[in-house]
């Protein structure tokens, strides 16, 4: 058996373009196709080799003139130059040469020519882990599971959800996968692997939007191939059942295999949630086979356990096993930094600086001298902030970033409109719904980046908020920058990991090299003592790395993740100090320091959604404005904000019900997590956690009745808020933990 291989070089692409064509060279070896390329592209070469493809393992073609006869019959043999193997292919890109090129190899070989799936050490745990608690619910005769599958950045969700199918097939006899989602940019990853490995090859997929999805579905089963049929959650619930019908119909419900990618956006809703209980819910149906739902996400775990409705496993990863256990990976590096001394010269021009970055981004004009400043400092320019300086900061040359703002659409705008006055030499990209749309946001910054690069212009600043932090992924990106106060943990994972993505021949860096190694992730912090969105990411994934079983005890999973990565906090000279696991052990062994940290892990609008609004109220608090008018959040309720018409609003725009909730909400919140200082020895010094020192409580009578007195709800109430993670019970845990009398606070 021989391998084929498929190259090009810049020049040869650019010879025929014009002409609809792309001139590349086919050739075959009994060896490695890497090896024989690479042995072809020496570094003597005037330009660097972009491979197109290869294909392995061969059975019918003996030689590559086989395939080169019927490209030359094409009349596609090129005579220009001495080569013999070079052909011009009709396409308009790269993409379209390697489908050209398949398709003859195909022909010859009378089946697809693919290369064989190779999963991660992690993607391998994770489905021993959903694997096993599958079989466990079969083995106690339950024909359905459903598993909630918090996955990191890079983890590969798309070829791990495929080998699961490929599993359940094998075991259960799953024959439907269905991939129901409200971001829609997820459905592509799927479609494109399926042509790409051989483990796949029996996947027919199934276009929903076809008149004729029901009848190609029943056709491909009955040929016995498996199906797979992305589904859309958008539109009005009559008309997408009508649409959806037949998978009730004619689907049995034991042959399917649900993922819900990203099924904590829009996935949960009450709206979207009665689509698939139509879908799922057949109280009817004889039991058979086994039905498995995987939601997964890498943020608001609250969301997805809303859509499983019925949990029976968890399974938890973490960005720092990758980066010890996978060749390639981006590696982070953290960099805490102040913009103490930015503020301080600015003031210095008699110009007021607002101290939070939400007061700064909600008038951008009103604190232009800090905006113009701060980013001048980013790329460099303002030599005298060497702390803020990125190229010094990553000791290399940074010509692609993105700021992560908590501003609006207008007023993202108006900070582009100061940074091209700012920066005139770099482009400016902003991420929103005016500007572009989730689905076109990663091809049009791709195809900006390109632009700005022929221009001549020093880099590329991409603006963003929330677009851009799913399915996005934009190799150029070197840096993200966290320009925000506060926000959910998940969230703020999730948007920071935009520089983790790998460059390819495909996607270079801005340079059009491929030597990325490392992804900076720099939390501007108006503190400088602390860099609160770092801690709340090492902390988060320390107990991802704990719940996953990776690491046995809170410690050692902090180990694991601060020997995976580099952090540094950049001195008043402007130069990178590496912090140490002893300074981290001291901040998260100091609960004046945890509690900042849990107070800032809320996400406001997962609490309002948890529907856990009312317990809120009743916390005792010493936010007076929080207690004066306790709002009634829910669909259709008037109270004293909203009474005779809209909602009010307050001088930024925002409702003011929405405000007034956000205050009682955190109120609430922060009172209670200062309730895990004391909970221990509430509980007569016996729980171990917070939840656990909770349940004590809640079974005596008298240390209930105190615990309400303290906290205005029972110990019952907050162990709710707990379960439905309004409350950040893995950080309440290391606080109780901390709480415990040590031997130095004993006499004898």
């Amino acid at each position: 058996m021989i391998n084929m291989y498929c190259f090009t070089y810049k020049g040869a692409i650019d010879k025929h373009l014009h002409e609809g064509y792309i001139l590349v060279k086919i050739g075959d070896s009994h060896r490695d196709v890497d090896i024989r390329m690479n042995e072809q592209g020496t570094s003597a070469e005037y330009e660097a080799m972009i491979k197109v493809g290869r294909w392995n393992n061969l059975k019918k073609i003996d030689r590559d003139y086989r395939v080169h006869e019927v490209l030359t019959k094409r009349g596609l043999h090129s005579t220009a130059g001495k080569g013999t193997e070079w052909f011009k292919i009709p396409a308009a890109n790269l993409t379209e040469v390697f489908h050209y090129i398949d398709k003859v190899i195909s022909a010859l070989e009378g089946t697809k020519v693919r290369a064989s799936v190779k999963l991660r050490s992690m993607q391998k745990r994770v489905l021993t882990q959903t694997n096993s608690i599958i079989s466990k619910r079969f083995k106690q005769g339950h024909h359905s599971a459903s598993i909630v599958a918090n996955l990191c950045p890079r983890f590969g969700k798309t070829i791990w959800a495929l080998e699961q199918f490929n599993q359940l097939t094998e075991k259960y006899g799953n024959k439907v996968m269905l991939l129901p989602a409200y971001w829609l940019s997820v459905h592509t990853s799927f479609i494109d692997e399926l042509d790409r490995y051989r483990e796949f090859n029996d996947i027919c997929h199934i276009d929903i939007d076809s008149p004729d999805a029901a009848h190609d579905a029943m056709a491909a089963l009955a040929q016995g191939q498996r199906i797979i049929v992305p589904i859309s959650l958008h539109g009005d619930v009559v008309s997408w059942i009508k649409k959806h019908e037949w998978i009730r119909t004619f689907v049995p419900l034991g042959t399917i295999f649900n993922f819900a990618d990203e099924g904590d956006f829009g996935t949960h809703t009450d709206s979207q949630v009665e689509k698939l209980d139509y879908l799922f819910d057949r109280p009817d149906e004889t039991p058979s086979g086994m039905f498995v739902s995987v939601y997964a996400s890498g943020t608001n775990i609250q969301r997805l356990a809303k859509c499983a409705k019925r949990i029976d496993g968890v399974v938890y990863t973490a960005y720092s096993e990758l980066e010890k256990t996978t060749p390639g990976i981006i590696h982070r590096k953290f960099f805490c930094t102040s913009i103490d001394a930015l503020k301080a010269e600015v003031e210095k021009l008699d110009v007021v600086v607002m101290p939070s970055w939400t007061k700064i981004w909600d008038k951008p004009y009103g604190n232009q001298a800090f905006i113009e400043k701060l980013l001048q400092s980013l790329v460099g320019n303002d030599t005298l902030r060497n702390e803020l300086n990125l190229p010094s900061m990553m000791d290399e040359s940074v010509d692609c970033f993105m700021l992560l703002v908590s501003a609006n659409k207008k007023e993202m705008g108006q900070i582009a409109k100061i940074a091209e006055r700012a920066i005139p030499d770099w482009h400016v990209k902003v991420l929103n719904g005016d500007c572009t749309t989730n689905k076109k946001a990663e091809d049009e910054t791709i195809t900006e980046i390109n632009e700005a690069r022929i221009a001549k212009k020093k880099g590329v600043l991409i603006i963003a908020n929330q677009m851009g932090s799913r399915s996005y992924g934009v190799s150029a990106i070197q840096a993200s920058i966290i320009a925000f106060d506060r926000g959910s943990v998940d969230a703020t994972a999730q948007k920071v990991s935009r520089c983790l993505t790998p460059a390819t021949k495909e996607k270079p860096m801005y340079d059009d090299s491929v030597n990325k190694t490392h992804g900076a992730i720099v939390d501007l912090s108006f503190d400088s003592n602390r860099a609160e969105n770092i801690e709340k990411l090492i902390l988060e994934e320390a107990i991802q790395v704990q719940r996953s079983g990776t690491a046995g005890n809170f410690t050692d999973a902090v180990k694991y993740v601060l020997t995976s990565v580099d952090m540094f906090k950049m001195n008043a000279y402007g130069h990178p100090v590496a912090v140490t696991e002893e300074e981290m052990f001291r901040v998260f062994g100091d609960n004046e320091a945890m509690l900042r940290v849990a107070d800032v892990s809320v996400d406001v609008k997962a609490a309002i959604e948890s529907g856990m609004f009312d317990i809120l109220c009743n916390v005792k608090s010493d936010d007076k404005a929080a207690k004066a008018k306790k709002t009634i959040v829910g669909e259709g309720v008037k109270n004293a904000m909203t009474e005779g018409g809209a909602p009010k609003k307050n001088g930024a725009g925002k409702d003011v019900d929405v405000k007034q909730a956000e205050k009682t909400i955190n109120a609430a919140i922060q009172a209670l997590n200062m309730s895990a200082t004391s909970v221990y020895f509430l509980s007569e010094c016996n729980g171990e956690s917070y939840k656990e020192c909770l349940t004590l409580i809640a079974k005596k009578k008298f240390l209930n009745a105190e615990f309400t007195e303290l906290f205005g709800v029972s110990a019952e109430n907050v162990i709710t808020l707990v379960d439905n993670n309004v409350l950040n019970g893995a950080i309440l845990d290391v606080i109780v933990q901390n709480s415990k009398p040590k031997k130095i606070d004993f006499l004898f």
